[in-house]
């Protein structure tokens, strides 16, 4: 049986609810792309989702730089030969006082 998306390529930003999302789509057949700036992280994400059968592979990325970017896809495309979804879940959360 087929799911929504199994065989796509997915691009995935973020290491907080970015692990769930990227851990979910797995599941469900797609190719993952773990993105960050936290090299250690994102590796130990991407790892975990290969461990569960999942297909995923790490990518460093600053969102603020276009290079990177340009960089992020293409490496996605290389290895997956399309992109079909893209979820920046980048963001910085700051503890109140």
């Amino acid at each position: 049986m087929r799911t929504r998306k199994q065989g796509r390529a997915d691009h995935r930003r973020g290491i907080g609810d970015g692990r769930q999302h990227g851990a979910s789509f797995a599941r469900e057949g797609a190719k993952v792309v773990v993105a960050d700036m936290l090299d250690d992280e994102g590796k130990k994400i991407a790892a975990e989702i290969t461990a569960a059968n999942g297909a995923a592979m790490y990518q460093h990325l600053d969102v603020t730089s276009e290079a990177e970017w340009q960089a992020a896809i293409a490496a996605t495309l290389a290895a997956y030969g399309k992109l079909d979804i893209l979820v920046n879940d980048a963001g910085i959360a700051a503890a109140r006082s």
